[in-house]
């Protein structure tokens, strides 16, 4: 038996409410809030936090949280995954989800059966959790969102050895996706990586918890000329760049695409239709509500679930 649709909502503030004892990346100052990473649509909950109740995230979510609020929050307590942590009736156990650092999908086990949520996730790398309820994010959530067969890994590493001997190489992309393509290059590409102030204080973070990245300089202090590759934030990828330019986003039309100045390569850390579907086949729950307060393909996602799968399927809020 799985819970009511009362059991399993979004509040109005964007929490998602699980069983009676949590909520999950929103505001929710009556119930124990469980934050799935550090990107800024889910950590509403660590900025406006108030009542009694604690917040709980795994120890790398927490110091990327800090440093995008430059303050750190009080009441939270960091939990490593697969350690069950009971309140009431109900218990959560946190795993892991390939996203960015820290990221972690939750279990809940409830008085009427058990509830995962997934947060933000990309396959492959991110374990299937079988529950009765499924809570799942729905951001490529629409059939046009399929990539083709390609490794973006690959595409990387290609498009900067290519261009390398023209000069300089500066790749934009978000906080985390940056480090997560400096990580990509260590041991396939023999150049000076510089990285600018702000990317090196979450380069810094990525290091304490254990990512390997190579060897690095600040490009506050060396200026980037022959044999280079600077990263720099996609904020500032309408700056002049005397050499090559790679922008990283999550979704184009290619997985390598000619803009001005050089390449838009896709380099995505959420899963694609097809994967979203496919985690919910392997799954197997008995329900899925596919989470609408921070996708607009939520509709279409339950809708392509109860239509293929044959397992209902509700978008939320509903």
């Amino acid at each position: 038996m799985h819970p009511p649709i009362e059991d399993v909502s979004i509040n109005s503030k964007g929490a998602i409410l699980i069983g009676s004892e949590f909520a999950a990346d929103g505001p929710c100052s009556e119930r124990t809030l469980f934050v799935s990473h550090a990107h800024s649509d889910h950590i509403g909950g660590l900025r406006r936090r108030g009542g009694s109740r604690e917040t709980l995230c795994t120890p790398a979510t927490y110091d990327l949280a800090c440093h995008t609020l430059g303050y750190r929050p009080s009441g939270v307590r960091t939990v490593g995954y697969s350690k069950p942590v009971a309140y009431g009736e109900e218990i959560l156990t946190l795993y892991p989800a390939t996203h960015i650092l820290g990221s972690a999908q939750a279990l809940v086990e409830t008085r009427f059966g058990s509830v995962a949520y997934t947060g933000d996730f990309k396959q492959p790398g991110t374990p299937i959790l079988g529950a009765d309820v499924l809570i799942m994010e729905a951001t490529y959530g629409a059939p046009i969102y399929r990539r083709e067969v390609g490794d973006a890994e690959v595409a990387l590493v290609e498009t900067v050895e290519k261009h390398l001997h023209d000069g300089p190489i500066c790749i934009y992309g978000y906080t985390s996706k940056v480090q997560e393509a400096l990580a990509i290059l260590r041991g396939f590409i023999d150049a000076e990586f510089l990285l600018d102030s702000a990317c090196d204080k979450v380069a810094k973070i990525y290091l304490k918890h254990g990512f390997k990245l190579p060897k690095y300089n600040l490009l506050d202090q060396e200026k980037a000329e022959g044999r280079s590759v600077v990263f720099k934030s996609l904020s500032k990828a309408r700056e002049r760049f005397q050499g090559t330019k790679i922008l990283l986003t999550g979704w184009a039309p290619s997985l390598v695409t000619r803009v001005e100045g050089g390449y838009m390569i896709r380099l995505s850390d959420h899963a694609d239709y097809n994967q979203l579907l496919n985690y919910v086949e392997e799954a197997k729950p008995k329900v899925v509500y596919t989470d609408g307060w921070r996708s607009s393909y939520a509709k279409v996602l339950a809708k392509e679930i109860e239509n293929r799968l044959g397992i209902k399927a509700h978008p939320l809020p509903r």
